[in-house]
């Protein structure tokens, strides 16, 4: 697990997401409604349908269980229930195990590298970055997850 600030981003290894090629759904979790638009006009342009939720609770509440999104994004400090707590609960739901699951946060530490790894993150994406660096990383998922279902 590695942090990104507007460079090439590294991600732990998935097998790719529960989602079927054709369907691509992102969850973006963030207590900033203005974060949660920016990064979901970027994945509105790249063909996604996306699912919003202000904190860890609504977003577990806003997940499917039955049909896995292709990608998570969400904040790391958020009242009611934050990233972490949030990442782990989704990881316990057998269906998510492959969904690639990404930490939006302000900051990078070793600290919170570690607490986001040990939790099921597969990717950092540090604030602030560009619409660019986030069309990026969401080609690099999607590479990844074509990649994984022609193998």
């Amino acid at each position: 697990l590695a942090c990104m600030q507007d460079g090439p981003m590294t991600f732990s290894e998935w097998e790719g997401s529960g989602a079927d090629a054709t369907s691509r759904v992102a969850v973006v979790v963030d207590d900033s409604r203005i974060m949660r638009r920016k990064i979901g006009v970027v994945l509105e342009q790249q063909g996604f349908e996306v699912i919003e939720a202000d904190n860890g609770m609504n977003g577990l509440r806003a997940l499917n269980p039955e049909d896995p999104p292709t990608v998570v994004f969400t904040d790391l400090r958020m009242r009611v229930m934050d990233g972490v707590e949030f990442i782990t609960r989704i990881r316990a739901i057998e269906q998510y195990a492959k969904v690639p699951i990404l930490m939006v946060t302000g900051e990078c530490s070793p600290q919170l590298i570690k607490r986001g790894s040990a939790a099921g993150a597969n990717g950092m994406l540090v604030k602030p970055f560009t619409d660019d660096t986030l069309h990026k990383v969401v080609m690099g998922i999607l590479t990844r997850q074509a990649d994984n279902s022609a193998a």
